[in-house]
């Protein structure tokens, strides 16, 4: 049966009608004329699909915005082919038919297809580790949502257990399937699936294992093994997490039937047990890493400390405390821990046992009152939120409620759904199209229980009118009963206030320009003459070879010199600068080796990336990227810097991938602030504008249609130690200046905001500014600090200029700059425009 369904909405004239379609249908195999259970059926990486019930019959619905008439309808299941028809073929189709059929691959058709479900190669044991990291499906994860991972060639022999761990699991029982896919040929959109089965889980922290012999399974490429959702019983406030490890290849996942894989970088949650061999696909086993780790967690006033440094003392292992406070670190008894963080006093504490280690640092100052996070403030800088009666301060309100901008909700959404999906607290938004809406706390998801949408002042009791969202300012969510004081009964389920830019219930109050260069500040004038910054990366007082008379003399020194320096950054950036334009393969084995030593350090392996990406060696910078996110596969960073990566050796699917994947913060218990978020977004566009043909960008809002070209320059500072302190100086062709800080004292908001956050990058732009030359200076706030400092780990500042941005001819210069060879105001570029 074929359903054509229009709505049409008496709305303000910014709103559009929009046609739904709705395929209600069964799935059956052509010769035996079964119906087929768990059948995928979905349009093709278009994040619109489902999985057929037991008796083989699906429901599918879809706007007909979003489907275009060439977008693909693909049936799959293990042992048929595949059916394919375009969007403009259905009507046709179904017309003819109200069944579909699917033709196995033999002519034997299977009378019963069915795997058992308590499969007796698969069991469940309990998990006793409570405390872990975790990927998970919830009340929005469709039907065929999946996670996979690739099996490496020596792990598929003989018989194996596959086993994946569940955390907490909120539902009475989950249904999932367990397939075996020979690996995605590089112009498929799908792998092929060579084998599946089924298993309920009803425990929490559970292990389930498979046994299977891989050695019986035909793949002719890669062996992908994934773990799809297919249904779950009970209650309807589902949770399920699968328990993960750090892995530098990732996970696979996909978030309906027929949709590419994506790839979420640093974590896996799916192992392979071969003999005594488990493979956590890194370097130890889990009994060998808790052996030689410390853990432990790090608090301040009481409170567990974001962002705080640990590093072994003389050794080059450190990592950074996790949003509780806690940290893993390469250790042994004896060994000194120093603890450092840009808002507490740093302290050493030797390390005397290998019991959890609880460390409380004290803070630098009694008070910050100069940290104010504020929403849409008064002209008295008291917040003022969105109510049900209007603008009013929050302190007035008695009752909780979210207000979030634009700016802070899903930047590559295509409906109000998609808009607010996870960003805000109790709000559950689930269906075809992200189309239904439910306050966390309400006993079912029947209609009933839908909020009141309100938009622009009117009331909506039927879900959200169909409205373009690039028009959305901002969305306030008020859960339970508060909503009731407006508008009655109506909003017994909550309320979600949405207004647009054509609102003409909003006050008119100007918002001020966001422009950071508009340089109209009085007491701006630049009149300084500074020094300019020596290309000269390194001064060389640590590798010392003065007296040295020819090439072979300086290496026989730097090999003397090795072992009083083993630990010392400095000492190998030194000798590999000194010897790169005499013998460039050499002075790379130098780094190679610093590699080696600092293989547990982040702040030294990006330290090496910039090192790398400066001579152009993006490669190895790409390989040191992804070894800095298994070792901190929640810092937001890693994940930028990965994708940034992959568009510097050409992987341009990869990277558009990653950075959607970021601007709906889809990765597992990672937060991508706005500070983030912006520079995904200027990328995003970059990558659009300027490799269109490379990247499917449909599902992309208009908005990132716009050109990036439109920018005369961007430019893009990195650091590579989260305590350092700075200043950048922009100075335009009349002397005008603007000045950005990251330092605790001048501008405390970004740097706390950047520790806690996870985050060492900003982004500045010149869009139709002055002609003539700009000028770009750089200053150390913490010198004397630095002098003074034990470490021997540069402070690296990474200034990426970019010129005619986003144009053919676009120009890119890479500086690198240590922080602690600039004593003062230091002009380090200029651009010409």
């Amino acid at each position: 049966m074929y359903k054509y369904l229009f709505f049409f909405f008496l709305l303000p004239n910014f709103l559009n009608a929009q046609s739904y379609f709705e395929i209600k249908s069964l799935v059956k195999d052509r010769l035996s004329k079964h119906p087929l259970p768990y059948v995928n059926i979905g349009f093709v990486d278009r994040g619109v699909g489902t999985v057929s019930d037991e008796d083989g019959y699906f429901e599918l619905s879809f706007s007909e915005k979003h489907i275009q008439d060439s977008d693909i309808l693909q049936i799959t299941s293990a042992g048929y082919y595949p059916l394919r028809l375009s969007k403009r073929e259905l009507k046709s189709v179904f017309d003819k038919t109200k069944v579909l059929y699917l033709t196995p691959f033999t002519n034997i058709s299977l009378s019963n297809p069915v795997i058992n479900l308590q499969s007796n190669a698969i069991h469940a044991g309990k998990d006793e580790e409570l405390s872990f990291s975790y990927y998970e499906w919830n009340e929005n994860t469709l039907p065929g949502s999946e996670i996979a991972v690739v099996i490496s060639e020596k792990y598929r022999r003989g018989i194996c257990n596959i086993k994946f761990t569940v955390g907490e699991h909120y539902a009475d029982s989950s249904r999932v399937r367990i397939n075996l896919y020979d690996g995605i040929m590089p112009d498929e959109k799908t792998a092929r699936k060579l084998k599946s089965l089924y298993y309920t889980i009803k425990d929490n922290h559970s292990v389930v294992s498979l046994e299977v012999n891989l050695e019986d399974i035909n793949a002719d490429n890669a062996l992908i093994i994934g773990v799809e959702h297919i249904e779950h019983f009970g209650n309807q406030e589902y949770l399920l997490q699968f328990k993960t490890k750090n892995d530098v290849e990732g996970t696979l996942v996909r978030s309906t039937s027929q949709d590419s894989y994506q790839t979420i970088p640093f974590i896996t949650p799916i192992f392979i047990d071969s003999g005594n061999n488990l493979d956590f696909t890194q370097e130890e086993s889990s009994n060998q890493k808790s052996e030689n780790y410390i853990e432990g967690k790090v608090f301040s006033d009481n409170v567990p400390l974001q962002g705080c440094e640990v590093r072994v003392k003389n050794k080059l292992f450190s990592t950074l405390t996790k949003s509780d406070g806690s940290f893993a670190i390469r250790a042994e008894l004896g060994d000194v821990i120093r603890y450092e963080s840009l808002t507490t006093l740093s302290e050493e504490f030797v390390i005397n046992d290998k019991d959890d280690v609880k460390i409380h640092l004290k803070p630098k100052y009694d008070r910050l009152e100069e940290v104010r996070i504020t929403g849409r403030s008064s002209d008295y800088g008291e917040e003022e939120l969105n109510s049900v009666n209007g603008m009013v301060k929050r302190k007035q309100i008695g009752y909780a409620l979210y207000t979030k901008e634009k700016e802070e909700l899903n930047k590559s959404a295509v409906s109000i759904g998609e808009l607010i999906i996870g960003r805000f607290p109790g709000l559950i938004v689930y269906g075809p199209d992200k189309s239904r809406f439910k306050m966390r706390g309400n006993s079912t998801f029947t209609g009933g229980d839908s909020p009141l949408f309100v938009v622009d002042g009117v009331p909506f009791t039927a879900g959200p009118p169909p409205l373009d969202i690039n028009l959305v300012t901002d969305v306030t969510v008020i859960p339970g009963l508060n909503g009731t004081t407006r508008y009655g009964t109506l909003a017994r389920n909550g309320v979600i206030i949405v207004n647009t830019i054509q609102s003409q219930f909003k006050s008119q109050k100007p918002k001020e320009a966001k422009n950071p260069f508009s340089l109209l500040a009085q007491g701006n004038d630049y009149n300084e003459s500074l020094s300019t910054y020596d290309e000269n990366l390194f001064d060389g007082s640590n590798f010392i070879v003065k007296d040295s008379d020819s090439y072979k003399s300086a290496r026989d020194k730097y090999f003397t010199q090795i072992a009083d320096n083993v630990f010392n950054v400095s000492f190998y950036l030194e000798a590999f600068q000194y010897f790169y334009d005499q013998d460039k393969d050499f002075s790379f084995s130098i780094l190679k080796a610093l590699e080696k030593m600092a293989d547990n350090d982040i702040k030294t392996l990006r330290c090496l990336a910039f090192i790398y990406e400066h001579k152009g060696e993006y490669l190895k910078a790409h390989k040191l990227y992804k070894r800095i996110g298994v070792l901190d596969s929640q810092n937001p960073q890693s994940y930028v810097d990965l994708a940034q990566s992959f568009l510097e050796i050409g992987e341009f699917k990869e990277a558009f991938s990653l950075y959607k994947l970021i601007l709906d913060n889809r990765i597992p218990q990672v937060v991508f602030s706005e500070d983030i978020q912006e520079v995904a977004v200027t990328e995003v566009k970059h990558l659009v504008t300027k490799y269109k043909n490379k990247v499917d960008y449909r599902d992309l809002t208009p908005s990132f249609y716009n050109q990036a070209s439109t920018l005369d320059s961007r430019i893009l500072i990195e650091w590579n130690d989260p305590l350092s302190q700075f200043e950048v100086q922009f100075v335009n062709p009349d002397d005008k200046f603007f000045t950005w800080s990251y330092s605790l004292m001048s501008n405390p908001k970004v740097s706390i905001n950047s520790e806690r956050d996870g985050y060492q990058t900003k982004e500045f732009f010149l869009k139709d500014a002055l002609k003539g030359n700009w000028l770009i200076n750089l200053n150390n706030l913490k010198f004397e600090e630095n002098t003074k400092s034990t470490s021997n780990i540069p402070k690296l500042i990474k200034c990426t200029i970019y010129t005619n941005y986003g144009l053919p001819t676009e120009e890119k210069i890479i500086k690198i700059l240590d922080l602690n060879d600039i004593q003062q105001n230091t002009s380090i570029a200029s651009i010409n425009l």
